[in-house]
């Protein structure tokens, strides 16, 4: 939201309210009135404006884990509070405005002086509004960051996939779950967590597909490397690592062992890109991996999916 936005859409919407304003009398005296009731009409649209944003924004520090933990990634949680605390305080010094205004409109001895003074009182409060507007872009990127968090049922088992840029999580996640990822043969074409489900027949199995990550230490990645870190650490019941065969296997292998140690989670190693290798048995028993798998072709899928199943028994259900 841009204070010019806010401005805009509140003036707007006052002046098709006065035009339904009809008062008794003329001149100054009946200015006056009609200034007043303009000034408290402004007022009281700015503050409900204000006070969506700051009101419905969830209490940061009651939010579940993951996503305050997400917030601070992406955000930093004291930045945003202090975001929240100058809207807040914005709202405050509106009202103060307000009621300076309409103690010299109360003294105004001229039309003129009454119509300046109301000129004033937008001047001051537009000022007000441009003074916060990284506060309402930091607030309004936090909303939209807590929105792109797919649905996960935590009562579920859930697994999450992880794996260097283009190893084939998402192609792995449409493989195993049938959803519809964007797919591309870059890197980092994962922005965000993506959400699939498949049964066994009566029990439902969550599969979160995130962005990749490369082998560094938390704190120098990426704030979407950060958020598929955070994911596993929150969500995960079973993480599954995917090597990529025409990437670097050594720092892959580092970055495994690096996850398996902070997370203290469940893994499954595959290989993925099985069908352009020409020994990916061989492999497999290299690194260590239990499958070596293509969702291009389907080979070790259903495999996958049995192993999965057979992961999760126990958990959550």
């Amino acid at each position: 939201m841009k204070p010019d936005t806010i401005f805009g859409s509140v003036v707007r919407r006052v002046s098709k309210e006065m035009m339904g304003v009809r008062l008794p009398g003329r001149g100054v005296d009946k200015k006056k009135k009609l200034e007043h009731i303009r000034i408290k009409l402004y007022d009281k649209h700015f503050a409900e404006r204000l006070k969506r944003i700051y009101q419905n924004f969830p209490n940061v520090d009651e939010l579940p884990p993951y996503l305050q933990d997400l917030l601070e990634a992406r955000i930093g949680k004291d930045k945003l509070k202090l975001s929240l605390g100058r809207i807040k305080g914005a709202l405050r010094a509106l009202e103060g405005i307000r009621d300076d205004i309409l103690f010299k409109i109360r003294r105004a001895r001229s039309e003129k002086e009454v119509y300046n003074l109301r000129r004033q009182y937008l001047a001051r409060a537009y000022e007000v509004l441009t003074e916060i507007a990284d506060d309402l872009r930091t607030v309004s990127y936090a909303r939209s960051q807590l929105r792109r968090v797919p649905p996960i049922n935590l009562k579920l088992p859930v697994v999450v996939l992880a794996g260097f840029p283009n190893a084939g999580k998402s192609s792995l996640l449409k493989a195993l779950t049938g959803s519809n990822p964007k797919i591309a043969p870059y890197p980092f074409t994962t922005k965000r967590l993506l959400l699939g489900h498949f049964s066994d027949g009566y029990r439902y199995i969550q599969v979160v597909d995130t962005p990749g990550i490369l082998d560094r230490p938390v704190e120098k990645m990426k704030p979407e490397e950060k958020e598929a870190v955070l994911s596993m650490k929150h969500l995960a019941d079973l993480v599954i690592f995917i090597f990529d065969p025409h990437q670097d296997l050594e720092a892959q292998r580092h970055l495994l062992n690096y996850l398996k140690d902070m997370l203290q989670k469940s893994f499954l190693v595959v290989v993925g890109k099985a069908d352009l290798l020409e020994d990916p048995e061989k492999l497999k028993k290299e690194l260590g991996a239990v499958l070596a798998i293509s969702p291009l072709t389907g080979e070790g899928i259903e495999e996958l999916r049995k192993l999965i199943i057979k992961e999760m028994e126990g958990i959550k259900w």
